[in-house]
């Protein structure tokens, strides 16, 4: 071609012929580039060759059986034919399918209680994590129940279910309680909710109770460890104190004591607990000089069928008899044979009522509980 002919031709043909010209210098099969001169020649058919697997190798896989448990048994010394699984980087990504917490459902019929103590926890399995540099996957937080709410002024099962857990010494701990935390609100408001209800019910049994809000009333649920060889870190339980002066004040040791827990331990008692040295001195005095009154409170009729028979000598706990707190001989100063030397050896005058789980989970249950209240009230002065 002449330089005439160059020159007329246009540009985008010079830049198209220039762009071929780029790729088959940079080809490695071009023997025109110093770089490749060290470098074998490699023919398409070898290429496409190399691409290819091996007709034995083909045959060995296809023979194989690829089951996953097949996988999983495969031999550490690779041979020709078998696979081989290779552990890469961990991902942070949690792909893997977390374990059903679903527990097989526990009922308690004795005693003709028939409740449910198993706890469903919402897993869902395609949920993934992304975890960020240095993070370590802790678990699942799980959500509160959306369904079983009731009504201000009863329990729930969604509260028992929670408490349950807590009765499990491998779940009550910060762990599970922080995974699990919705549902302590959950009940924590639902047990709010019932005591707020319960405070004007308490005032028509002792028109003295004060109008307080709950949160003067109720017991926080961490356990104070720091002096206890028990090291558990949350109660067990809810509980209340009806005073009059709230759960601190003066009167706080003569008083209502609510405390729901499940497995048939719920409680509600009433008394004098734990006196001080003038208080308990001044109660004994009392007794020695004249014990009638208090004895034709704990003979009452009512009081016996909510709190056991009036049996000084029967060795069982019962009315305001066998608390551990007892003394196990006769006070400093006082008889041995003192007619009512049952009553002087008592620390704490005091009656206790349990409620089984069926009644406390009952629409009827506040009722069921001031008539209680309303048996302990004569001996609350």
């Amino acid at each position: 071609m002449s330089p005439s002919s160059s020159q007329n031709q246009p540009s985008g043909s010079r830049r198209a012929r220039a762009k071929v010209s780029y790729k088959e210098d940079k080809s490695d099969e071009s023997t025109g580039d110093e770089s490749g001169k060290d470098r074998p020649r490699t023919s398409k058919k070898r290429k496409a060759k190399a691409a290819q697997p091996s007709s034995s190798s083909e045959e060995d896989i296809e023979g194989e059986d690829l089951d996953s448990d097949e996988l999983d048994a495969a031999p550490k010394s690779r041979k020709k034919g078998t696979v081989k699984r290779i552990k890469g980087p961990a991902s942070s990504k949690r792909k893997d399918k977390p374990k059903s917490t679903t527990k097989k459902r526990k009922t308690d019929s004795g005693n003709g209680n028939d409740i449910d103590y198993s706890q469903d926890e919402d897993e869902d399995d395609d949920d993934s994590v992304e975890l960020g540099e240095g993070e370590v996957f802790a678990g699942k937080i799980i959500p509160a129940p959306k369904t079983g709410h009731v009504p201000p002024g009863q329990v729930s099962r969604n509260t028992f279910k929670f408490l349950v857990n807590l009765q499990d010494p491998a779940k009550n701990d910060r762990e599970w309680f922080k995974l699990h935390e919705p549902s302590y609100r959950l009940a924590e408001k639902e047990w709010v909710a019932f005591v707020q209800a319960a405070i004007p019910k308490m005032r028509q049994v002792d028109t003295e109770l004060p109008m307080v809000p709950p949160k003067d009333l109720i017991h926080r649920i961490y356990r104070d460890v720091r002096f206890s060889n028990d090291k558990t870190a949350y109660k067990r339980h809810f509980s209340a104190s009806f005073s009059r002066s709230g759960r601190k004040g003066i009167w706080a040791g003569c008083e209502w004591n609510l405390h729901v827990q499940p497995r048939n331990k719920s409680i509600l008692a009433g008394g004098v607990w734990g006196p001080g040295k003038n208080e308990l001195a001044s109660i004994r005095h009392s007794i020695q000089q004249d014990s009638a009154p208090l004895k034709q409170i704990l003979s009452e009729p009512e009081f016996c069928k909510q709190f056991g028979k009036f049996d000084p000598k029967s060795g069982e706990r019962s009315n305001v008899f066998g608390h551990s707190d007892a003394l196990k001989t006769a006070p400093r100063g006082v008889a041995k044979d003192h007619p009512d030397i049952e009553l002087l050896k008592l620390r704490s005058v005091a009656a206790v009522h349990t409620f089984l789980d069926t009644e406390v989970l009952d629409p009827g249950f506040m009722e069921r509980l001031l008539n209680t209240a309303r048996a302990i009230r004569p001996l609350i002065t």
